[in-house]
């Protein structure tokens, strides 16, 4: 029994001894993976549509400055970053409207921002003169006039739906198709 007692022991040492050595190949190479995650959000950040814009990029800097500060765990340098991931997730999924002043043909204006996930973030003057889109085409990227006429109302809709003043509804908005990168 004690021979057998030994044995399995000596089997047990073996596979610790195995962990052991693999979570310290998973420890190098976390690090490496948690700059590239970041890099990685970071320049899908950029070319995303720009809705709180200056809130994301802090948080990316956070973690960049986690990620470079030693009293940091890995632990936790990757936990920040898989905060970020998952809040870029979320998004994705959901619906906003906040007031913003933005640069609209070279002069500031307020605005109300309405954005449903990563498909179309529109905005309106608070007198809901002008009505625009964001235009995410990498050449032209920016803030476009949508025609008073044909907009005007259902993005004013679409901001009373977002903000749960109306019961949600079918709404012609302009979004463009996805497209194949």
């Amino acid at each position: 029994e004690l021979r057998a007692s030994i044995v399995r022991q000596e089997r047990q040492i073996v596979q610790l001894d195995e962990s052991i050595a693999a979570v310290e190949i998973i420890t190098r190479g976390v690090p490496e993976l948690t700059r590239k995650m970041l890099t990685s959000i970071e320049a899908f950040i950029e070319r995303d549509f720009p809705f709180r814009i200056e809130e994301r990029r802090e948080r990316l800097a956070f973690a960049r400055d986690a990620l470079t500060n030693p009293d940091v765990s890995i632990a936790e340098k990757f936990r920040q970053v898989m905060v970020i991931y998952q809040l870029e997730m979320a998004a994705g999924r959901t619906n906003e409207v906040y007031p913003a002043t933005i640069i609209y043909d070279g002069d500031p204006i307020d605005v109300k921002i309405v954005r449903f996930g990563r498909v179309a973030m529109l905005f309106q003057t608070t007198d809901r003169r002008i009505t625009g889109a964001w235009n995410n085409d990498p050449e032209d990227r920016g803030w476009q006039r949508l025609p008073a006429g044909s907009y005007r109302t259902p993005v004013q809709r679409a901001i009373r739906i977002a903000e749960q003043l109306d019961a949600p509804a079918v709404i012609e908005l302009p979004v463009k198709p996805p497209e194949v990168l």
